[in-house]
């Protein structure tokens, strides 16, 4: 959950709202989860349309430009890759990349760096 959080939020103290946010989302929901799933993947759903949902709303309140994945590549190829960065700062451009993302892009590179079956998911 905290990699989702990460990944939709780079404010640290907007995460800890949207933490909370996703745990509450799971408490009022809990006694609609009806087994057809694992737990693991009903907790996942919950948070990323969590974390969707909190997204959104933040860019109808900020008005900010999104870009599409294409938008996102040349950008990163813009950037400068030096050789030898450290893992830690290779993470944090691939979180940078991800929160400039449209939310349903955002969602689907998460879901594939997740390394979860995309076909499990029905958008």
């Amino acid at each position: 959950m905290f990699r989702i959080v990460r990944a939709y939020q780079s404010d640290p103290d907007k995460r800890l709202d949207l933490h909370q946010e996703i745990h509450i989302a799971l408490w009022r929901s809990f006694q609609g989860f009806e087994g057809r799933c694992s737990l693991k993947t009903w907790i996942y759903r919950v948070a990323q349309n969590t974390a969707a949902s909190h997204i959104i709303r933040q860019h109808r309140t900020n008005a900010k430009a999104l870009l599409s994945l294409e938008d996102v590549e040349t950008t990163a190829d813009q950037l400068d890759h030096q050789r030898g960065l450290e893992d830690r700062l290779a993470l944090d451009r691939l979180f940078h990349l991800i929160h400039r993302l449209r939310a349903l892009d955002r969602q689907l590179m998460l879901l594939y760096l997740e390394g979860l079956d995309l076909s499990l998911f029905p958008y």
